[in-house]
């Protein structure tokens, strides 16, 4: 009942904000060609992101309370390496956002722009931090069922 509390927030969140600041498509003319592109408010984007960020931080903590539990209760462990290295991964984000955002504002005419590799940025960044919250979430379970399958059967 509580993961649904917490996605409803965010959808009622998401919902405002698009009530607020309706998307729309902005052409961009470069050399060769013509792209459209979704253009957003980048201060609209972080403060949707705020609400993901609060619950990285929430779990953050809480998974580094938790560190010194019995063994019997070792999963806070692995979930503590999944949200360093998640908080991590969002700093390694964060600085690259902030340099291709210059990159983009530094330049003198729109047709340099490349919205491309934005995406692709924002694609790589996100499947980045996915992979690595299923790694340290999963991998140790997958192992100790092969470990209980293939391991013990031999050795007997």
């Amino acid at each position: 009942m509580f993961c649904v509390l917490l996605v409803l927030v965010q959808l009622v969140l998401v919902v405002v904000w698009i009530a607020l600041d309706t998307p729309r498509v902005d052409d961009v003319y470069s050399v060769e060609r013509h792209v459209q592109v979704c253009s957003l408010n980048a201060r609209h984007v972080a403060l949707a992101s705020v609400y993901n960020v609060i619950l990285g931080i929430v779990a953050t903590l809480y998974s580094f309370l938790t560190r010194n539990v019995d063994e019997n209760f070792a999963e806070s462990k692995w979930i503590s390496y999944a949200m360093y290295s998640v908080c991590v991964s969002w700093i390694i984000d964060g600085v690259v956002l902030v340099f291709r955002t210059q990159e983009e504002q530094g330049s003198k005419s729109r047709l340099e722009h490349d919205p491309e590799k934005n995406w692709a940025l924002s694609c790589m960044a996100n499947s980045g931090v996915a992979t690595l919250i299923v790694t340290f979430l999963f991998a140790h379970r997958v192992y100790k069922i092969f470990e209980v399958l293939y391991i013990h059967t031999w050795a007997c």
